[in-house]
């Protein structure tokens, strides 16, 4: 380092640092806030299966919708991750992956073909979507396999 710039430095030192920009705050112009996704709330999970066979079926209960996504363990410590996107109007896509690894060593998922399995699968539907005032439900239908499941998701209210 040269001698002058050297000695520019340690003149600098002591001094107050001037930023060359003002940080947001000091410019009262604050980052936009993450706005509250639509279906953001906790609602109540409900379902109705097409399958008849031996395993017994655990998902309803309760879950959260928060930033458009879910995750929650159903009755048989089955974990659930969703997600939900707004189509229009009166439609949303929902995604969602089960995962029974963690589960009651008796719970098993039926994969496309029927079999049992500890695997995770992942289930895709267009759920109806109508809303009154601050209710929410999401209804519809969940193919797979040979299977049909009748979701219904009814926002929970205070």
């Amino acid at each position: 380092m040269s001698p002058a710039r050297s000695t520019a430095l340690n003149q600098s030192w002591g001094k107050k640092f001037i930023r060359p920009f003002p940080f947001p705050a000091e410019r009262e112009i604050m980052p936009p806030m993450s706005e509250q996704h639509p279906l953001d709330g906790r609602y109540r999970v409900t379902t109705t299966t097409s399958y008849r066979g031996p395993l017994e079926k655990k998902s309803d209960g309760e879950t959260e919708i928060k930033d458009g996504r879910t995750h929650r363990f159903d009755a048989a410590n089955c974990e659930w991750t969703s997600t939900f996107a707004i189509v229009s109007d009166t439609e949303v896509k929902m995604t969602s992956v089960a995962d029974p690894a963690g589960a009651d060593i008796d719970f098993l998922l039926t994969a496309p073909d029927g079999s049992p399995t500890r695997s995770p699968v992942t289930y895709e539907a267009s759920l109806k979507l109508a809303r009154k005032d601050d209710k929410i439900q999401m209804s519809g239908q969940i193919h797979y396999g040979h299977d049909i499941v009748f979701l219904t998701m009814r926002k929970i209210t205070e």
